[in-house]
């Protein structure tokens, strides 16, 4: 569903379906922001957080959950993950920390 509400608010977005075809395609491709539910098929949402923040350590990873714990959160942001958000989300709270998201790359970028 989000994949076809993002662009409607500017961003592009390339759905994938599992965790080893996000980090396949971030080896391949140049993203600004990664939005990952944790319960992605595959080898799951936190594991493709941890290899993609060291893929691709400068891409921040927003973290989306239909099952929000603390621990989750707290793991998740120790693992490197730029926002945990609960669902269901608010669309222009989810645009905001995508923004955010976006604008801390091109600091980091800008900046090397």
């Amino acid at each position: 569903m989000l994949s076809r509400v993002l662009p409607r608010y500017g961003f592009d977005v390339v759905a994938v379906s599992g965790g080893e075809e996000a980090i396949e395609k971030v080896n391949c491709e140049n993203f600004d922001v990664i939005l990952c539910d944790i319960m992605i098929g595959g080898i799951g949402g936190m594991e493709t957080l941890k290899t993609l923040r060291t893929v691709d350590p400068l891409t921040d990873v927003v973290i989306l959950t239909g099952y929000p714990n603390p621990k989750t959160a707290e793991t998740c942001k120790n693992l490197g993950a730029f926002e945990f958000l609960s669902k269901p989300c608010q669309i222009d709270a989810l645009c905001d920390v995508l923004k955010r998201a976006v604008q801390n790359k091109l600091s980091a970028t800008t900046k090397q």
